[in-house]
């Protein structure tokens, strides 16, 4: 938990936001001016440009293949940069679910700093996910841990494997079937920070992943440029192969160019003009898409409706309909508890950061449809 803070009014970090953007030369941001809501545009940052990898099924075959059943739900957690509090979350959620009677399998893929299992109170697991990579097991089922919460089992991604960090894509995609393939009424997928290809493919084993935030600025700001990036991961998937649309996505993926395309829109509008099936395709990928925003370590009701500010900017330019799950509490308890490797939850039942997460919980897996006020969202 952090212990520099923020403004407390929703204004001043309105300001701070667009302050941050001019200074840094980042992209879109939204402004706040009493009851009105705009949105302004600044240059965008450069952003690295990735090239096709072979062997990627376009999105269809993808997303087919890992969809979630009536039995079984996916759902991957990220956060734009490490520190940000994902695995805390990650574990928090899955000892709620347990708690609540679900069969939950816990998944450590941030393969290049695994500590998932520190939070659920195992210092050395017995088994873990390189075992699976480098075939000590015949599959993933082997690999599963079973912890002392209720309902709740773990994958661990421990080993300290330099490679493991660093996977080809047949290893990755290896552990893509593996997780897609496991059997739980939930399955929750702890991945790497950042965006790189890995951690935005393990993002896309669903439409539904959780993105977590904080309400300092750079957090939002690479929030946002992190779905950006997801999207154009998703639409150079789904037209691999096609040639012609090679420039129409680098125009995308860089609107601060001469050419560039400053948002989804016009994107969608010149494709429509080259390609209409993969048009058609486009609209399905950000109708699909709906991403939950968790905002962490919120200190007033101000800062928890980060949120809904970011649902706005993404809504707008990249044309996706995130949901807004809630947001979790600055509370000592967190910190308290990860020192002592114990879940805050467990720890502290009743601090503000537990009451956050059973909120957020059922909201999440729809066991309650009751839509709670900004205030009530801060515990």
């Amino acid at each position: 938990m952090g212990n520099g803070r923020l403004p407390r009014a929703s204004s001043g970090i309105n300001w701070l936001i667009i302050r941050w953007a001019a200074l840094f030369d980042f992209g879109i941001i939204q402004q706040v001016v009493g009851s009105e809501t705009r949105v302004e545009r600044l240059p965008l940052m450069q952003e690295r440009r990735g090239g096709g990898q072979s062997g990627i099924d376009e999105r269809n075959n993808w997303l087919k293949r890992y969809e979630t059943t009536e039995s079984r739900r996916i759902i991957t957690v990220a956060g734009c940069k490490g520190g940000i509090g994902k695995s805390v979350i990650a574990s928090a959620l899955a000892i709620e679910a347990g708690r609540c009677g679900a069969d939950v399998i816990l998944v450590d893929a941030d393969l290049g700093g695994p500590n998932l299992h520190t939070y659920l109170g195992i210092r050395q697991p017995e088994r873990v996910i390189s075992d699976f990579l480098s075939h000590c097991v015949a599959n993933i089922e082997e690999v599963i841990l079973d912890t002392e919460f209720p309902g709740v089992r773990l994958i661990s991604g421990a080993g300290n494997v330099p490679s493991q960090a660093n996977l080809k894509f047949a290893q990755k995609m290896k552990i893509i079937k593996a997780i897609s393939s496991l059997r739980a009424d939930l399955l929750i997928v702890d991945i790497g920070a950042g965006s790189s290809r890995d951690v935005m493919d393990f993002f896309s084993m669903t439409d539904g992943g959780i993105l977590i935030t904080t309400c300092e600025p750079a957090s939002i700001i690479n929030s946002y440029g992190f779905m950006k990036n997801v999207v154009y991961r998703r639409f150079g998937r789904a037209f691999r192969g096609k040639k012609h649309l090679v420039g129409l996505l680098e125009r995308g993926m860089n609107p601060e160019a001469d050419d560039g395309i400053p948002d989804i829109e016009k994107f969608l509008d010149e494709l429509s003009e080259l390609d209409t099936e993969c048009w058609m395709e486009a609209k399905a990928i950000l109708s699909d898409f709906r991403p939950g925003i968790i905002v962490n370590r919120a200190e007033s009701a101000g800062e928890a409706g980060v949120d809904e500010k970011l649902k706005a900017i993404v809504k707008k330019y990249l044309s996706i309909e995130a949901e807004c799950l809630g947001a979790i509490v600055e509370d000592i308890y967190v910190k308290a508890a990860a020192r002592k490797m114990t879940p805050f939850s467990v720890l502290a039942p009743d601090c503000p950061a537990a009451q956050s997460i059973r909120r957020i919980a059922a909201r999440l897996l729809d066991w309650s449809s009751i839509e709670a006020p900004i205030e009530s969202r801060m515990g």
